[in-house]
């Protein structure tokens, strides 16, 4: 594996993808059996570079995503004479709660399938922000669909695309208190029937259907009172406030200061330097340093405002344990954000919290 170290979560960035989504896509050549080096070597050197140096600890441009799903799609379609169908559904179902960052943490605090499709709907800016793929929700009586429309010209990717987006959605599976229990209604393709389906039915576990006017899959309404297992309304409070933040954040991402301030949102998962930020936004170092002087800032600063502001919100508006708390501003101890935070309020967090509590 030539890339460590990823950063989760949704993109800071209106047209990017988390690092995550090359980690995946890595992983997924590697299961296949193919030369991670000789693909990578494939790419165009803009792209290269950075993954070189950084990794996929920052966002990726979601057209340079794409230039290495299709060289690992016909990589993958000359090792298996043509057969490529089905790749996105490994992929996409490969994602985890942990994979979709401070969204992830939100999804698992609601307290039930209808709470979570909600919070998708309301935060879709998040993650649906791509030229290339549209995703949204229909209620109609008696069933929801989530649909997808991929507007690319390359058919292997649009499918691949489809096929991902749909498998993600699985992931509700693993929340529920029952996770047997949450049945798929029906599953619809936009696109020809493959080859080989098998791989269709064993994820999804109902009727597939193909060549439809729209890619979507459909649960019953019922299904949208499971309850998750691990429902936290003060959690998902929290979250859903922060993922509103990154919403407004985008708003304003033409100021340097702002979409730096998105990096730093991006919890959990460790905080880029000012070096990786820099290359990220196509920035020499010195140049971004320059930019956030002339914004009456700088990098370090806004690290340390947007943890504490985050900080003294959470303890004293919601009932999260420290722990909790320390985990979503992407500490991996509690003893350093509880250092931290007593150094930036000169009290502990508990101890701030009881004198706001009265």
């Amino acid at each position: 594996m030539l890339i460590k170290g990823v950063a989760a979560g949704v993109p800071s960035t209106p047209g990017y993808l988390p690092g995550i989504y090359i980690q995946k896509l890595e992983s997924l050549a590697e299961e296949k059996g193919l030369d991670i080096a000789a693909l990578l070597a494939q790419l165009p050197e803009s792209i290269r570079y950075p993954l070189d140096h950084f990794g996929t600890a920052m966002d990726v441009r979601y057209e340079d995503y794409l230039i290495l799903v299709r060289v690992v799609l016909h990589a993958v379609a000359r090792a298996e004479r043509g057969h490529c169908g089905g790749l996105g559904l490994r992929f996409g179902s490969s994602f985890g709660v942990p994979d979709y960052g401070i969204l992830g943490y939100a999804m698992l605090s609601c307290r039930d399938s209808g709470q979570c499709l909600r919070t998708f709907r309301n935060l879709n800016d998040l993650f649906s922000n791509l030229a290339g793929l549209e995703r949204k929700f229909v209620w109609r009586e008696g069933e929801v669909a989530y649909q997808c429309t991929a507007h690319l010209h390359d058919d292997d990717i649009a499918r691949f695309e489809l096929e991902t987006a749909l498998a993600q959605f699985t992931v509700l599976r693993s929340l529920l208190a029952e996770p047997e229990q949450f049945q798929f209604q029906r599953v619809c393709f936009s696109f020809a029937e493959p080859a080989r389906t098998a791989d269709y039915h064993r994820l999804f576990r109902c009727s597939i259907f193909f060549n439809q006017p729209v890619t979507e899959v459909v649960v019953p309404e019922t299904m949208l009172e499971e309850s998750f297992a691990l429902a936290n309304k003060e959690a998902r409070a929290a979250c859903q406030r922060q993922c509103e933040g990154l919403l407004r954040g985008m708003e304003s991402a033409g100021m340097v200061s702002e979409r730096v301030r998105q990096f730093v949102l991006q919890v959990p998962g460790n905080i880029p330097d000012l070096d990786q930020v820099a290359r990220q936004l196509n920035l020499s170092s010195r140049t971004l340093r320059r930019k956030l002087a002339q914004e009456n800032t700088t990098y370090h600063e806004i690290v340390k405002n947007v943890r504490e502001h985050l900080a003294r919100r959470y303890l004293s508006d919601t009932a999260l344990e420290i722990k909790e708390i320390s985990y979503l501003l992407g500490y991996s101890e509690v003893a350093n954000f509880q250092r931290a935070f007593k150094k930036w309020v000169g009290q502990a967090p508990g101890q701030y919290r009881s004198v706001r509590a009265g």
